[in-house]
């Protein structure tokens, strides 16, 4: 798929950009920014290192596993990131800390992120090992690959959503 309209950097008037490892006050606590790629190339989660409590948006979702989108590569690029790659490097990094109370951006806030955590990576691990048997099976394709796991998504799909959201899209 392409995106029929040029890239361009967002630039708004009045709005602070922050980066990881900044610290921003809300309320009366300080929050730390960890930068978390993966899902997609701005999340971020809020961390209150002395409450336990994390902010995670769409990182750590506890009822549904995020996805990670892949992206065309900006202007500045020569190759696409490897969204998977930074999901799992960002769900690493939060895994290592200390959050008690977790609000993500959809559900109930939850405790036990790293139970969550280590279930997201064995899913992936378990998706693997799938993959690796049907291309042990002789299918070779992307599409192939995807419809025997996935019979289910069988048909045409309808990317509506996006042409709302990134312009139109073209197959």
């Amino acid at each position: 798929m392409t995106r029929n309209h040029k890239y361009r950097e967002q630039k708004w008037a009045g709005v602070h950009y922050v980066d990881d490892g900044d610290v921003i006050r809300a309320g009366s606590r300080d929050y730390q920014v960890l930068y978390v790629p993966g899902h997609s190339q701005t999340d971020i989660c809020l961390w209150n290192e002395e409450a336990g409590d994390a902010f995670v948006g769409d990182h750590l979702l506890k009822d549904i596993s995020a996805n990670a989108f892949m992206e065309p590569p900006s202007p500045a690029q020569a190759d696409r990131l490897k969204a998977l790659l930074q999901y799992r490097s960002s769900m690493a990094r939060t895994r290592a800390l200390a959050f008690r109370t977790v609000y993500p951006g959809h559900g109930s806030p939850y405790v036990g992120h790293q139970s969550l955590i280590d279930a997201r990576f064995q899913e992936h691990e378990e998706r693997c090992e799938a993959i690796l048997q049907h291309v042990q099976d002789g299918l070779s394709t992307i599409y192939e690959i995807s419809s025997a796991m996935f019979p289910w998504l069988q048909g045409v799909l309808c990317f509506s959503g996006f042409r709302k959201l990134w312009g139109t899209w073209t197959c």
